[in-house]
């Protein structure tokens, strides 16, 4: 197979947290992230972030490995994730961050890298900052667009692998979704379709790149 029709890495994450609002939103102001609600633009002040915001301390564990298992790695780590919980009106324009340390851990013997391969164990820090915005406030019911950027910087490399500068990178996404909904027997439901674009070096990838991803996505309710 061409290996350069095969740059997508395989990644897995599962993330537990524990956090707090400030202060319980008014639920008829935030639709839930099955069933958009129109809900129509209030007049905002900066002392309502009190209210759309939860701050979580976080836990992850993950693998990623290129698609030939050449380099697989396992991924344990804790973090700060900050979040809007707000969707509608003009307070979904607010971030939502998160800041999480790493530790990659090695778990193939095989390597067919060249000498800038990562080490077998070393430390990785994400800064995440992304939006994500209800389009229906400007008119565009059941539209949704989400875009974010990433720093990556990783920590105890080899040398060769710092002096290539893939220890330090950074990406870029952009993704606009129609939400379909339909009326069940006993539920509502809903399926998004979607597009993507993505720039830069988003890890695990070490080369930068730009991709276009179309395809469907089934969203869960808070």
């Amino acid at each position: 197979m061409d290996a350069a029709l095969s740059r997508e890495p395989l990644t897995a994450r599962l993330h537990l947290d524990a956090g707090f609002e400030l202060i319980p939103h008014p639920p008829d102001d935030i639709s839930t992230d099955l069933n958009i609600i129109d809900a129509p633009a209030a007049r905002w002040s900066i002392g309502d972030l009190r209210y759309h915001y939860r701050a979580a301390f976080t836990m992850e564990a993950g693998a990623e490995a290129d698609q030939e298992f050449d380099a697989a790695f396992m991924a344990t780590g804790a973090g700060l994730r900050v979040l809007n919980l707000s969707r509608t009106g003009w307070s979904g324009w607010m971030p939502s961050a998160l800041v999480m340390y790493e530790r990659m851990f090695r778990i193939t013997d095989v390597d067919n890298s060249p000498e800038s391969a990562p080490e077998r164990t070393f430390g990785r820090l994400r800064l995440v900052y992304r939006h994500q915005l209800d389009l229906g406030t400007l008119g565009l019911s059941g539209f949704t667009l989400a875009g974010g950027l990433q720093y990556t910087r990783e920590f105890g490399q080899s040398a060769a692998y710092r002096d290539a500068g893939f220890h330090s990178r950074f990406g870029w996404v952009a993704d606009l979704s129609r939400a379909i909904l339909w009326q069940g027997r006993e539920r509502s439901g809903r399926i998004d379709l979607f597009v993507r674009y993505s720039g830069g070096r988003i890890a695990p990838l070490v080369d930068s790149d730009r991709s276009f991803t179309l395809g469907l996505r089934l969203p869960y309710s808070r």
